[in-house]
């Protein structure tokens, strides 16, 4: 829902224009919805009453009105430059449908209300009415409020911050009604839509978008491939772009404004003469104004005021070339406004003249990011950037035959860039996904070309099949033009996405003092994490930080095991956004750490590592551990149960599974815990399918087993009690012990199915001088 706020000096005028039919008879079923004490019930009922579809003739009711609204203006002849009429259309894009005339009358009062028009915070209340018509032009549901600024008792209304106040009202209303936020309210990034005057200009005189479109994106491709304030100046001057700085003093450049050398011109009020039309920085898009630009080439260190200032003096061509030279290697991430940035690069560079697909995937990436509040970009990632946008505007004059190659690999880590961006839930709109589907189609045009400039190298036309490659010449054109192909495409990509492993300096100091990324404790790790995460731990540069944790914590005797289990278990994996890195190592690294930080538990004689690793299967030599001596398979009283839960095929494949083991001893510990078993055995095996579940974290049968009974245990309390509703004997027994007077217990033996060795269950609370036993 979007407010847009006006001024004005005739309240009557204003009522009148809004029940009449409109400038080009769009106003249909004019209708007040809301208004002021008096208005409701003194305002003529056919101003009230709704006709869809029926375009109403109300003059004169409708003045009077405007007359009653505007009375204590006239009353106290209270002046309120630059107007006494505060004059508030609310509306919702065509895509989310109309709301009733219940919902606009509680947002006109929600908005009323937040600019304190109504009295509700002491003051004299102001007069207002709420009027509801047809669909605008462009099919937007919406209605107008006009308020009275000059209150009853003659007192004028502050409208201080009107716009920030009215916003908040409209966030608000989003989420009462159900609406789509509009992007950038949050945030402060906006990028404006053409209004709709642009839009008729353009399409009478023939243009494929209009004027305001065209700049954004042709100046976002210069300020993202710019490494100065200079550089950008000249890039905008040589891809067609007239600019104007704006200056404070004579010495300082405090912001811009751009035109189109071949756009449309207009007559000028302000010089008289009729010229090009000019869109500031800031108004193109919010971080296009300069300031922001400023700050994107002050963290790369090329920032120089003087050699700017000279730029903008000067109407001097592109004299600087993109950079050649080698860049840190890192990982751009997935960051919605750096693939606008990329985007707007692309198409500027490859879609010259017509815009394209690429041109449309910019606009909609560079919407999608003002979900997100402007981040400053690392300078070596900001160096990558340019590299890439560098590229695709040179394109067109391009003359290396490896060129076209190199931009087909470019467009495809772009691909990939927007893909990421998808699939993260935080900005998954329908923007983006829409911008991905148009760069999937580009992408394939450009593979298209790409493999006709490869079948041009080869003249087929003119030699047989056979001879192409029994002729030296052209045998070593086609490896020249491979080779050229090749060894550009690897070192933008490398560049772009390439990761360094060790790259790090904690990595790289950590590898100097000695420390192995392998444990003794891999495999409990493994068997935590399971296959699919732990393929991506071992591949993961940052393993050696957790390794070294790890054998930090092994040497100051603390229980690595149970450790590492609580690590690996202390939240979901697949959406942590407490994470300090979005790399397994390091997510698993900073739990380790935190964990270590805790005091150390005291240990037992029978806690000491030698009755571990006895425990285990590892026997001992000298206080040095040795190689592992399998355990035997574990088998539960519930192995019937579960056999007839899996089914015979499933269960071989379980007999056979090293994570039997664990999941054995989770049962054993849940039947401690006093879980209904059986019915926790059902509840996860049946839970959800079997063949096709991504939610699981490996594919092994005990594996999924294991990780689904935990995720029952930790999320249903209800399994701890029995089938019927009861709690299980040996808890029941424990719990009704506790709750009997003292000296009262029963000296009989206890229930069969349970132990007289057994501890009581953790769930029973023992009471000061009473024995659960």
């Amino acid at each position: 829902m979007i407010a847009q706020i006006v001024r004005g000096n005739s309240m009557p005028d204003l009522v009148s224009y809004l029940f009449g039919p409109g400038r080009h008879n769009e106003h249909v079923d004019q209708h007040l919805v809301a208004g002021y004490a008096d208005a409701v019930f003194s305002a003529e009922g056919s101003l009230w009453q709704s006709e869809p579809g029926i375009q109403r003739k109300l003059h004169d009711e409708a003045r009077d009105l405007g007359w009653q609204v505007e009375f204590p203006h006239s009353r106290w002849g209270t002046e309120v430059p630059p107007g006494y009429v505060w004059h508030c259309s609310l509306s919702i894009p065509a895509a989310e449908g109309r709301l009733t005339d219940a919902q606009w009358t509680e947002a006109a009062h929600a908005v009323v209300g937040a600019l304190g028009f109504d009295g509700a915070d002491g003051k004299t209340p102001c007069r207002w009415v709420a009027i509801r018509h047809g669909l605008s032009a462009d099919g937007n549901d919406h209605i107008h409020i006009a308020v009275n600024l000059v209150r009853e008792d003659g007192t004028r209304a502050s409208i201080w911050n009107d716009y920030r106040k009215a916003g908040a009202a409209c966030a608000a209303l989003e989420k009462r009604f159900g609406l789509t936020p509009v992007p950038g309210r949050m945030t402060g990034r906006s990028v404006p839509e053409p209004s709709r005057k642009d839009r008729e200009i353009s399409g009478a005189r023939g243009e494929p978008e209009p004027l305001r479109v065209r700049l954004e994106r042709t100046v976002r491709a210069c300020a993202t491939a710019a490494r100065s304030e200079a550089h950008f100046v000249a890039l905008a001057r040589a891809n067609g772009l007239l600019i104007r700085p704006r200056y404070s003093s004579p010495a300082i450049v405090t912001g811009y404004a751009v035109a189109a050398k071949d756009g449309r011109q207009a007559y000028s009020r302000r010089t008289g003469i009729r010229g090009p039309i000019w869109f500031g920085g800031g108004k193109l898009a919010s971080d296009l104004s300069l300031p922001s630009l400023r700050r994107r080439w002050e963290t790369q260190g090329n920032h120089t005021r003087t050699e700017a200032l000279a730029a903008w003096s000067a109407a001097t061509s592109l004299t600087e070339q993109p950079a050649t030279g080698s860049r840190p290697v890192m990982t751009i991430g997935d960051d919605p406004a750096t693939a606008a940035d990329l985007l707007a690069a692309a198409a500027v560079g490859c879609e010259r003249g017509t815009p394209g697909p690429l041109a449309q995937a910019a606009r909609l990436m560079a919407k999608a990011a003002q979900h997100q509040p402007p981040s400053a970009r690392r300078p070596e990632l900001a160096a990558v950037i340019s590299d890439m946008a560098s590229t695709f505007l040179s394109v067109t004059t391009a003359t290396q035959p490896g060129d076209r190659h190199a931009v087909l690999a470019l467009m495809t880590e772009v691909s990939a860039l927007v893909d990421a961006c998808a699939a993260r839930t935080a900005i998954a709109t329908r923007d983006v996904q829409q911008a991905s589907v148009l760069v999937h189609a580009s992408l394939d045009t450009l593979t298209r070309a790409a493999d006709c400039q490869a079948s041009a190298a080869l003249p087929v036309s003119s030699y047989r099949r056979e001879e192409i490659m029994t002729e030296p010449a052209y045998e070593e054109e086609l490896l020249g033009h491979l080779t050229a192909a090749g060894m550009l495409t690897a070192r933008l990509i490398t560049t772009a996405v390439g990761q360094q492993p060790g790259a790090a300096p904690d990595v790289r100091a950590l590898k100097a003092a000695g420390y192995r990324e392998q444990t003794l404790f891999d495999e409990h790790l493994r068997r935590e994490l399971g296959e699919q995460r732990w393929a991506k731990y071992v591949s993961d540069p940052a393993r050696i930080v957790c390794a070294a944790l790890i054998t930090d914590g092994a040497a100051a005797r603390r229980d690595m095991h149970a450790l590492l289990s609580k690590a690996a278990d202390i939240r979901a994996w697949e959406d942590d956004a407490r994470s300090p890195s979005r790399s397994i190592a390091r997510v698993l690294a900073y739990r380790i750490k935190r964990e270590l930080e805790k005091p150390a538990p005291r240990r037992t004689p029978a806690d000491r590592p030698s009755a571990q690793l006895a425990d285990r299967g590892i026997r001992t030599n000298g206080g040095s551990p040795a190689r592992p001596v399998p355990a035997p398979v574990p088998s539960t009283p519930w192995d019937d149960h579960l056999r007839v839960q899996l089914g015979d095929d499933r269960w071989r494949q379980y007999a056979g599974d090293e994570r039997r083991r664990d999941v054995a001893e989770t049962l054993t510990r849940a039947h401690d815990d006093g879980y209904d078993v059986p019915a926790l055995i059902t509840e996860a095996v049946n839970c959800r399918e079997w063949e096709d579940d991504p939610t699981s974290p490996a594919r092994r049968v005990g594996s999924v087993l294991h990780y689904r009974i935990r995720s029952v245990m930790a999320s249903s309390g209800s399994a701890r009690r029995g089938p019927d509703g009861t709690l299980p004997s040996e808890v029941a027994a424990a719990v009704a012990s506790a709750a009997a007077p003292a000296g009262s217990h029963s000296t009989a033996a206890p229930p069969a199915d349970t132990a007289s060795t057994r501890p009581p269950s953790r769930n029973a609370r023992q009471a000061p001088g009473r024995d659960l036993d």
